[in-house]
């Protein structure tokens, strides 16, 4: 085909346009980052239809374009080309029906109904004799949406489809291409660089992910049409540092992964070290891990007949564990990603420090802040990572479901370090957390906030909003609601007129917390231990005026507490007398 204004067409069209020319329908050869579209005044339906019909036709081009070019910009891959003037289910020449639409026309369109606005770039080819446009949507820095607010993004769910995004992607794109990201930089090596049978593993694992997921979407057979599908292109060909960390093998120096393997604690390690791109490297580093941590260390029955073993390290925990420190570590230090693994403890440490705006305190509810968000947009493609870049709920919830505790997190300003604790499962919360969820919905075992509550019920005897919105690292008002929910459906009962809650007596039961016919209260003891392990001062007129009991008996009580060591005098209040305050000791 010859080029009407002097512009090299990209391999990936031309490539795709041969083939429809071949025999191929266009629809065949869309992928992530091309789409074909028909012009309907070209049509052979509407060659004899009137200048008022095609010139309606041709603004519902326009208003298809403008979404299209949206949904490509909001991608993984981030941007995209359409070609206008080809049939979608027509085969061969047949398919070349052209267009008449004129380049500004498209790109002026696009410019005004889109914000902030978008600039694409419109060029006329020729194609076998049919005028085409190529329309290149550039690489996106920002959330596109038409000007009411409307957004989409291209998806590759069977057929290429534009989806509507929810507010979480929303936010989770836009503050991602707010952030510099080194990863789409332009790598210092080529793609004639890259192993082709990494190449070919890549190919593999798109193909199985979109198999798995029910995506019939084809797979680009060239390595630039694959490179381009994972957004890690520029437009001009060269490749991304997203490429080169994911596909290219480091320097024979350059470990990306040293992983330390101790059969007792403070024996020197059996070290493997990983020389490997990252697309190799992290199935290999997760079979090490189950190697040494994959045997389960209790099976639970259920009432139901059902068994189900607990492996000695989740295995949702540990994907999101080592995906996480390879996904979001500083790739501009040196150093490794750094395992160390025992037969009751697994530590994963990554370098540099969490992304900005990430605090240890905000783990669970801070929106996704990917450091380096082509590759992470890269993985996603690849089923390497899930949707959400966040991770850490995800380590929460396995642990929690497996009867653990939930991961330890560390960070400084060199490295993230999370350590997760094999630990003894406990055994009766995991049934007990069956039998909620058959009584009171699934929901109530796969909302990690909701896990995270009845965690700290499984031990204690009430939970305080100060505690719940510490823990779930939820604002008030996202605490109250999930409160109000468990409550309305029945687990847990509030304490009188208090921000404070404890589990229902059915409930109690269902955990095995409770004998038959035993009434499920919460004792004045144990309601004092509660708020000041959560940090309160109380007084003795407190407690007496909760309890509906007299200042000495509360008295008495805050000295039994004493006794036991887990209550003491406030030093910064007065030492006796109706003003004395008591805090934990």
């Amino acid at each position: 085909m010859t080029d009407v204004v002097h512009w090299r067409v990209p391999e990936h069209i031309e490539d795709a346009l041969e083939a429809v020319h071949s025999g191929a329908t266009a629809d065949s050869q869309e992928s992530l980052t091309l789409e074909f579209k028909e012009d309907p005044a070209r049509s052979s339906g509407n060659d004899a239809g009137t200048e008022t019909s095609g010139t309606a036709a041709r603004a519902k081009l326009l208003e298809k374009l403008v979404d299209e070019a949206i949904c490509m910009a909001n991608s993984e891959a981030a941007t995209g080309d359409i070609v206008v003037g080809i049939a979608d289910k027509t085969p061969g020449p047949a398919a070349f029906t052209g267009t008449n639409l004129s380049e500004e026309d498209i790109a002026r369109s696009i410019f005004n109904r889109t914000r902030p606005n978008l600039q694409v770039q419109v060029t006329a080819v020729d194609g076998w004799g049919a005028r085409l446009l190529v329309i290149h949507v550039p690489e996106a820095r920002a959330l596109y949406s038409r000007q009411d607010g409307a957004a989409k993004q291209r998806t590759a769910d069977k057929q290429f489809s534009c989806k509507p995004l929810t507010e979480e992607q929303r936010r989770s794109i836009d503050m991602a291409r707010r952030n510099p990201d080194y990863s789409n930089e332009p790598a210092d090596i080529g793609v004639d660089d890259l192993n082709l049978p990494v190449i070919q593993e890549a190919r593999r694992t798109l193909r199985m992910h979109r198999e798995t997921t029910g995506q019939g979407a084809a797979i680009p057979s060239t390595t630039y049409g694959l490179l381009r599908e994972l957004g890690l292109l520029l437009h001009d060909g060269r490749m991304k540092r997203a490429g080169e960390i994911l596909l290219a093998y480091p320097e024979p120096t350059d470990v990306v992964v040293r992983y330390l393997w101790r059969s007792f604690p403070g024996k020197d390690p059996q070290t493997v070290e990983i020389s490997e791109p990252v697309l190799l490297a992290l199935p290999r580093l997760k079979r090490l891990i189950k190697d040494h941590g994959g045997r389960e260390i209790e099976r639970v029955l259920f009432e139901d007949g059902r068994e189900a073993a607990i492996a000695r390290f989740p295995d949702q925990a540990v994907d999101e564990a080592v995906t996480n420190a390879l996904i979001h570590r500083d790739w501009r230090l040196p150093g490794p990603v750094v395992v160390e693994q025992t037969s009751r403890t697994l530590k994963i440490t990554s370098p540099g420090p969490l992304p900005p705006g990430v605090s240890l305190d905000q783990l669970l509810s801070t929106p996704s802040i990917p450091r380096n968000n082509r590759l992470m947009a890269a993985m996603r493609t690849l089923g390497l990572a899930e949707e959400s870049s966040r991770g850490f709920d995800r380590m929460w919830a396995s642990m929690i479901r497996t009867g653990r505790d939930v991961p330890e997190v560390l960070a400084t300003e060199a490295y993230v370090q999370v350590v997760l604790d094999a630990q003894k499962p406990d055994v009766e919360f995991v049934k007990g957390l069956a039998r909620l969820a058959a009584r009171f919905g699934a929901e109530v075992s796969e909302s990690v906030d909701s896990l995270i509550v009845l965690w700290h019920l499984n031990t204690a005897p009430l939970i305080t909003e100060k505690t719940v919105k510490e823990k779930t690292q939820t604002s008030t008002r996202e605490a109250n609601e999930l409160m109000e929910e468990l409550v309305e459906r029945g687990v847990l009962e509030p304490v009188r007129d208090a921000k404070e809650w404890f589990l229902s007596p059915e409930s109690r039961q269902l955990m095995g917390q409770a004998g038959e016919g035993e009434i499920a209260t919460v004792s004045i003891q144990e309601w004092v231990e509660a708020k000041l392990a959560d940090g309160e001062a109380l007084q003795s007129a407190e407690v007496a005026e909760y309890a509906g009991i007299s200042t000495q008996q509360a008295g008495n009580i805050l000295r039994h507490l004493r006794d036991l060591g887990r209550a003491k005098i406030d030093p910064a209040g007065p030492p006796r007398g109706r003003g004395t305050r008591w805090i934990k000791a």
